[in-house]
């Protein structure tokens, strides 16, 4: 097996082993069986891009599981005991394994049980399934959605279902893939904004999910001109700030700080998209705080990164320092995250691994400049997309090994851009073929 195919073999295998090494240091006895059963019951049955169909249910439990839930569970209910949070999470990640197999294996739900089990995960199943195997009854759509929604463990599974899903659109011929995209808008969306308020204890791992979502969707939209998918950032972008400036209020100084002085020194200016060039800034550093990367020197510097090459600095940035009594250490940064004129990217990406910030600045920013992606010429498309997988993939999986800390949160940006990359260019070949 050579090339794309063995690639998708490998990622079988390190998804799958992954899970399993999870599992068995949480004692998640469910997610173990379910391992097991989603690679026997999804066994030789394929995706629509080739691919062996397990891939996918592993590629959404790996999803939750970089999302950190029991890490989120713990700061949410303190109280609430080490074995209860790792028994809530073995049922999400084990209903995420298995969260097809009615729908598309001969497999009945009482058969699931005398597998081992437990009922709770049977029920998410079964809220997740559209329609069983052989029957030719489907639910209706809005029955279905608000099923879900009365679950929060079917909730997550179902929305990191579709952000796997989303992520190989590119395979879907046109009219299929726009019909995908504006059912994601007509109910994801919103069920994303539904969940943050019912459930608010999972509210940082949806938005992270949706984000992706998002940004994939709007990606296809440009690109197959569905204009009225695009969303209207001017008009939305105040809930940001609004988020920045109430997170970072009690903890986070300088990002408070910075968050007043990059809406003054951007005011007026725009991106190519035409969007207010504010944005882009404030979209890098809440991304930041929702991965768990709170950190008050990188998120300031991340709403200033833009300045040094849009607006007149005086002294090399000491007036950051002077006047508004900015930490050296995040004009220090600003000046180290962009990449200067005549410096070449084997030297710029050096200089990035040589601290930690540098290199999560750099991704948050990729992760969000990927979505316009779209709107760039033939030749800036090939040449992002060739930085990203020659130097900007590279220095993740140097940074991996370098700070263990951070890889669930490296992993997801990496995974996020180059999701974005491989859309554009299948469907940007699939143009020039044309």
């Amino acid at each position: 097996m050579k090339g794309k195919n063995a690639e998708k073999l490998e990622r079988w295998r390190e998804v799958f082993y992954s899970i399993r090494v999870h599992a068995l240091k949480h004692a998640q006895r469910n997610t173990l069986i379910a391992l097991r059963l989603a690679k026997e019951l999804h066994e030789g049955t394929f995706r629509d891009g080739g691919e062996p169909y397990v891939i996918h249910p592993l590629m959404v439990a790996k999803t939750l599981n970089l999302l950190k839930l029991e890490e989120e569970f713990s700061k949410w209910y303190p109280h609430m005991g080490e074995d209860e949070i790792r028994y809530q999470c073995d049922v999400i990640y084990s209903s995420a394994l298995l969260h097809d197999v009615l729908e598309d294996c001969d497999v009945t739900s009482e058969k699931l049980l005398r597998y081992g089990l437990d009922e709770e995960i049977i029920d998410i199943i079964k809220l997740l399934t559209k329609k069983k195997k052989g029957s030719s009854v489907k639910k209706n759509e809005d029955e279905y959605f608000s099923g879900i929604l009365s679950n929060r463990n079917a909730l997550l599974v179902k929305i990191a279902d579709r952000e796997n899903n989303c992520s190989t659109l590119e395979v879907f011929e046109e009219q299929r893939m726009k019909n995908y995209i504006k059912e994601t808008q007509k109910y994801f969306y919103p069920i994303c904004s539904e969940a943050r308020d019912l459930y608010p204890e999972i509210s940082r791992v949806v938005t992270i999910m949706k984000n992706s979502i998002v940004s994939i969707c709007e990606v296809i939209a440009v690109l197959l001109n569905m204009q009225d998918v695009i969303a209207d950032e001017d008009n939305n972008y105040q809930r940001t700030v609004n988020f920045i400036e109430e997170y970072s209020r009690s903890k986070m100084p300088n990002t408070h700080k910075a968050l007043y002085l990059a809406q003054k020194l951007h005011k007026g200016q725009t991106r190519f998209s035409g969007d207010p060039f504010i944005i882009h800034p404030l979209r890098v550093c809440s991304y930041l705080i929702s991965l768990g990367i709170d950190d008050d020197i990188l998120c300031a510097a991340m709403l200033l990164h833009e300045v040094p090459k849009m607006c007149k600095l005086k002294n090399n940035g000491k007036e950051f320092v002077q006047e508004y009594d900015i930490d050296k250490k995040v004009v220090d940064l600003v000046l180290k995250i962009p990449k200067k004129d005549g410096v070449s990217l084997d030297e710029y990406y050096k200089n990035l691994k040589s601290d930690w910030r540098t290199i999560l600045g750099r991704l948050s920013n990729r992760a969000h400049t990927c979505t316009g992606l779209a709107r760039l010429s033939s030749v800036e498309k090939k040449e992002y997309i060739i930085e990203t997988r020659e130097r900007l993939v590279p220095m993740c999986n140097y940074a991996t090994n370098l700070y263990p800390q951070y890889v669930a949160q490296i992993d997801i940006m990496r995974s996020h851009i180059l999701t974005i990359c491989n859309i554009v260019e299948a469907l940007t070949s699939e143009e020039e073929a044309e």
